[in-house]
């Protein structure tokens, strides 16, 4: 009886530190800095460009705050080599934040289900080539061939999946989309010009479970 007694004692002992552990583990620097890198070598794999994450705050259990997000210019490309102006404005796209609140529960079965993602003053800068044409940003998805998806494939089927593959592997759905105070910049490098719109906020709303979402675009002071 004694030892029954103890086993049961030790047993939940035992699983309230795993519990413990777990929700510390959660609520941990290094799992977050662990979600930043991973984010920023799959943005850069993805955009094929180079990708900055300044830090990932918040609770992974329920809502993440992605802060100073740049995503620069190819090295050797127009718009990062060709004047001063635009040597200083290499980044094709930054934002302050990006925060998102999302349902644990759906990524158990392979969701990720974001309730509210919101963008806080974000920024893309534009160039004007020498003929007048407005240049937008070459940003494009890649891996997404059939050939690369089979690559890939056969390759988490002989070495398992890494960490990034298994980390991304979900489908998204996204209800509420907030976008506060974003600027449009337009550059013109040869005739040493720069103007561009401030106050951009858009916002879309719709159903997580289908793309059937509305919202509206303003421009304030």
């Amino acid at each position: 009886m004694m030892k029954a007694r103890v086993l049961l004692v030790t047993s939940a002992l035992v699983l309230t530190a795993l519990i413990v552990a777990g929700v510390l583990f959660l609520r941990s620097s290094y799992l977050r800095e662990k979600i930043r890198l991973v984010l920023e070598q799959q943005l850069q794999q993805q955009l094929d460009h180079p990708v900055q994450i300044g830090q990932v705050e918040g609770n992974v259990l329920k809502n993440l705050s992605v802060r100073d997000i740049v995503i620069k210019a190819k090295a050797g490309t127009a718009s990062s080599t060709s004047s001063p102006i635009l040597a200083r404005e290499a980044n094709l796209l930054e934002t302050k934040e990006i925060r998102f609140k999302y349902q644990l529960w759906g990524l158990l079965f392979g969701r990720f289900l974001v309730t509210e993602l919101k963008v806080t003053d974000p920024q893309i800068n534009l160039t004007i080539a020498a003929d007048g044409r407005l240049i937008l940003p070459q940003l494009r998805i890649t891996g997404t061939s059939t050939e690369e998806a089979d690559a890939k494939s056969e390759n988490q089927k002989n070495h398992g999946p890494s960490f990034a593959a298994s980390t991304f592997a979900f489908r998204s759905n996204v209800s509420n989309v907030k976008i506060e105070d974003g600027t449009i910049k337009i550059i013109d490098p040869y005739r040493n010009l720069q103007f561009g719109v401030t106050g951009v906020q858009m916002s879309v709303q719709g159903p997580l479970d289908r793309w059937d979402h509305h919202g509206n675009l303003a421009v304030e002071d």
